[in-house]
């Protein structure tokens, strides 16, 4: 049970649902985290943002999303046909560092974190390898083998959109601070304010950096606040309240846009998709 414990905190998979073929989307807000993120889209169209730059989701696409790097995801159609798949494969690279330092192995071959292609095109090797990882069971050192072997196909399949990722700490301070305030009632004319910039070159910046406007984003955090909640067993109108809606019906049609789905479906059809992690 120890060993399942540990390995559960080395790594995760897990899916997002897939937008319907009505022309909504499932949008993703600007985030970013402790994990490195390996994205696996199949039959999806979208957008991906990474540190302010744009990637094309179409047909088989893999993003490789190092710790602490901000991006964003809209999904707009896909999920048609059996196979089709949104879903995220989560390194924790400190939990992993007593028994494979990650980034030491990259330094070996003069490489980093950062310097790893934000676009791979071998789509199925890395899927099958991502596979592996998670159905060995019985040794985490054959796991671990796995692991290595994903970031070689990693580094050796870059696409040509590749880049190399730079700072994005304006970007940052903008999700710390909308995290810190979104169950206020926010306006742009504050936010802008808070940042030292005018109303309307703050709307082109935030929409250059996220890809969506201002209350679409806050919108959004709030949404994506109210998944964690809903999936933690609150009510819809506890959600409502705690994210920043005094109105639980309007909080629902709010949900409805960015998940297709009300509140409650949203719930068990994540669980689902969880089990099958």
């Amino acid at each position: 049970m120890f060993k399942e414990r540990l390995r559960q905190q080395m790594w995760i998979l897990d899916y997002t649902p897939m937008p319907d073929q009505q022309g909504s989307t499932v949008f993703s807000p600007l985030h970013y985290g402790d994990t490195l993120e390996i994205v696996l889209t199949c039959g999806i169209d979208g957008d991906m943002i990474i540190n302010g730059k744009s990637f094309q989701i179409e047909g088989k696409r893999v993003f490789v999303i190092p710790p602490k790097t901000l991006h964003a995801s809209i999904y707009h159609t896909g999920g048609k046909y059996p196979g089709d798949v949104i879903a995220a494969f989560h390194i924790n690279v400190e939990a992993i560092r007593p028994v494979l330092d990650i980034e030491r192995l990259l330094s070996m071959d003069q490489r980093s974190f950062l310097m790893l292609p934000t676009v791979c095109k071998d789509f199925d090797a890395i899927q099958t390898c991502i596979q592996s990882i998670l159905e060995e069971s019985s040794s985490t050192a054959h796991a671990l083998q796995y692991l290595i072997r994903l970031f070689d196909l990693i580094c050796q399949s870059g696409a040509d959109e590749s880049y190399s990722l730079q700072g994005g700490e304006e970007a940052t301070r903008l999700v710390n601070w909308i995290e810190q305030h979104f169950a206020e009632r926010l306006t742009v004319e504050e936010a802008a304010a808070y940042f030292g910039y005018n109303k309307y070159y703050f709307c082109k910046w935030i929409r250059r950096h996220t890809g969506v406007s201002f209350s679409n984003f806050v919108n959004a955090i709030r949404i994506n606040h109210a998944c964690t909640l809903l999936l933690s067993g609150y009510s819809v109108e506890e959600c409502a309240e705690k994210c920043g809606y005094y109105d639980p019906s309007y909080f629902i049609k709010v949900f409805k846009q960015f998940t297709n789905q009300t509140p409650k479906k949203y719930a068990e059809q994540k669980c689902q998709y969880n089990k099958k992690a």
